[in-house]
């Protein structure tokens, strides 16, 4: 089957028929852009726009490197006025050109037709370490964060000064106990840092819908969701910002002390014995999913091996797929 006969069938799978949206809606609606493609992450849009005159909203993805250059310009669908599309978790799309330079950005564009313009829906952003910043950067604009936190690190904390609070025409308080700052705008993202409750944190930029804001927290910066923030003062300028975070590789939460097999067998040699109550990062299966192996420490030497599935918690927030190994 084709890549474009796949997407048709998938989306008609996906449709739910609803009663037209006031405006274009994007519901949580997720992807990780790589230097090679993106895959969706979940979440659908509600089609509000009849671009066709024929009660029918065409769209498709379109995606381009920091130079400004078309690298993927997807088939155009096109579904009823007032249906909800809602995308599978894992489906992927290899670019048909290669980027020269970051921010790698993905949108969803509703056609333009019917006496209705060209609109974006959604759009996502990404990296590769190996390109330079392009020269089209400065007209999109993004929300890099601070480094993420490394496995089993203590998340950094910082505030903002009195002062720095005092020059901004508004601010968001921290609503609860303590708050995770992400790389981007969904749980999926990496860590990058911690505030507490009462913070009062300096709004950059937010998400197409607001759930998410990009914000300052001293020499910290990251993306914080929207449930735990309280706004004051005048937050209508702040910018939308298309996030350019990491996704968090799968890892896996070992309950007590276990050995680190050499392979993935009961009765295979013992590399050392890895601490629990610890992430691990997870870089292969077995088959049955039974064993995963790891990446672990063992006397200050970084080795790969295997821990039984049965011992832990498998956390992977992004759905990454973990390659089957030997």
């Amino acid at each position: 089957m084709t890549r474009r006969a796949t997407l048709i069938v998938m989306l008609l799978l996906a449709v739910l028929l609803a009663l037209p949206a006031a405006a274009a809606d994007r519901n949580n609606l997720s992807l990780t852009v790589t230097c090679t493609g993106f895959t969706t992450q979940g979440g659908s849009i509600t089609l509000d726009r009849d671009n066709t005159g024929a009660g029918r909203e065409r769209f498709s993805f379109v995606a381009s490197d920091g130079n400004g250059t078309t690298i993927y310009s997807g088939p155009v669908e096109s579904f009823y006025v007032g249906a909800t599309i809602s995308f599978p978790t894992g489906l992927a799309t290899t670019f048909t050109g290669t980027p020269a330079a970051n921010p790698i950005v993905v949108s969803l564009v509703s056609a333009a037709g019917n006496g209705v313009g060209e609109q974006v829906v959604f759009t996502a952003a990404g990296t590769c370490p190996s390109l330079p910043t392009g020269t089209a950067a400065e007209s999109t604009p993004t929300g890099p964060a601070s480094p993420s936190v490394p496995v089993n690190v203590l998340p950094p904390s910082d505030v903002n000064s009195d002062e720095a609070i005092a020059g901004q025409p508004g601010y968001l308080i921290v609503n609860t106990s303590y708050l995770n700052l992400r790389s981007g705008d969904g749980p999926e993202y990496t860590l990058v840092g911690r505030v507490s409750g009462g913070d009062k944190l300096i709004a950059l930029g937010r998400n197409d819908d607001f759930s998410w804001w990009y914000v300052k927290a001293g020499n910290l910066v990251g993306w914080a969701i929207s449930d735990y923030l309280i706004a004051r003062l005048d937050l209508t300028d702040v910018p939308v910002v298309i996030p350019a975070g990491e996704i968090a590789l799968p890892r896996f939460f070992l309950y007590s002390s276990q050995s680190l097999l050499l392979n993935p067998s009961a009765g295979s040699p013992a590399l050392c014995t890895v601490a629990g109550n610890l992430e691990y990062e997870i870089v292969g299966r077995n088959g049955d999913v039974s064993m995963l192996r790891v990446i672990a420490d063992c006397g200050g030497t970084q080795v790969r091996g295997w821990l039984r599935t049965a011992d832990g918690a498998v956390r992977n927030p992004g759905n990454l797929a973990i390659p089957t190994t030997s």
